[in-house]
């Protein structure tokens, strides 16, 4: 008896040991599954998160670029703007310019113009006072006839204009 019970306590023991190995066993295979469903889940999240990193970086580069192509346009359009500032500050002493040398030109001619009416005038009252010297023979002449001898301005002297 005490060895059927010691050969039942044996097969006792093996089946607990073989029910402790399949309870390995399976714990090891859910261990498995379960591993490789949290590696599944870990890889997903982190590849999650490397696309919501990547999306992030690229929203912050097209916001970095906006602003950059804005700050350039803005550059540019002040720029522009002072260079039309220029131009129209440059037309305006053009102007002046222009309008100081036609003030300039109209007295120059004035002032030919002026000149030119004494010299006629001036030769106008010679021809009057030779011609009356002439006329009256008194001692005003200075000794040579002055009938003929003087032309009136623009008169054609042997092939020359007198002048």
């Amino acid at each position: 008896k005490s060895r059927d019970v010691a050969i039942q306590l044996v097969k006792d023991r093996e089946a607990q040991i073989q029910l402790s190995q399949d309870k390995l066993s399976r714990a090891e295979q859910t261990f498995k599954v379960e591993n490789a469903q949290l590696k599944s889940k870990l890889l997903q999240q982190n590849e999650q998160k490397l696309k919501d990193m990547e999306s992030t970086i690229a929203q912050r580069l097209q916001q970095e670029a906006d602003k950059v192509r804005k700050e350039s346009t803005k550059r540019l359009e002040e720029e522009k703007l002072r260079s039309q500032e220029a131009v129209e500050r440059e037309k305006i002493k053009m102007r002046k310019l222009v309008k100081a040398l036609a003030e300039r030109e109209k007295k120059a001619a004035a002032t030919v113009e002026k000149k030119r009416k004494e010299e006629l005038k001036k030769k106008t009252r010679e021809a009057k006072l030779g011609s009356r010297t002439t006329i009256l023979g008194n001692s005003f002449s200075s000794g040579s006839s002055t009938v003929g001898s003087k032309k009136a301005i623009g008169a054609n002297v042997r092939g020359k204009t007198v002048k």
